[in-house]
């Protein structure tokens, strides 16, 4: 089974705040952390886009399995945006409760593709790779381009 993060992965919450790059996780917003930020600019999260690799996960052939760590407060924008970019598809969603318990739900040959770079493991990771993730050195697999995955996916 391959399960796929949300944000930065499928949506882009970071092209809603100008100009700033992220070459960082711990990265502030007008001096608030990132959560803080987006809890009082909840708007934001139904503005934002679609990632490069939106495209090549909505046409994905087998099942879409998202699993993701949402806010409760930011679950209603998370399912309007799924509706608005996934209206014709059936996608399984798992909430988990901290970002770090994703890779227990994973079975041995499970992958789980992810952009967040503090994980201890990241053996059934394929690693999005972003400015703020470039320090993981031991990922199953990394992803640079949207053909890579692309091609990944039509393979497996």
């Amino acid at each position: 089974m391959i399960y796929f993060d949300f944000d930065g992965v499928i949506r882009n919450l970071t092209v809603t705040i100008s100009d700033l790059i992220f070459t960082d996780w711990d990265t502030q917003i007008e001096g608030k952390s990132f959560l803080e930020y987006f809890n009082e600019n909840l708007n934001l999260l139904l503005e934002a886009s679609p990632t490069e690799y939106y495209l090549i996960i909505k046409d994905y052939q087998k099942e879409i399995v998202v699993m993701t760590h949402q806010a409760d407060n930011w679950k209603d924008a998370f399912w309007q945006w799924m509706k608005t970019y996934f209206p014709e598809r059936r996608i399984e969603v798992i909430f988990v409760e901290h970002i770090n318990d994703k890779l227990g739900y994973l079975n041995q040959d499970d992958l789980l593709i992810e952009d967040y770079p503090n994980f201890d493991d990241y053996s059934q990771v394929i690693l999005i790779k972003r400015p703020y993730n470039r320090n993981v050195e031991n990922a199953f697999m990394f992803v640079d381009q949207p053909e890579q995955l692309q091609k990944f996916l039509t393979d497996n």
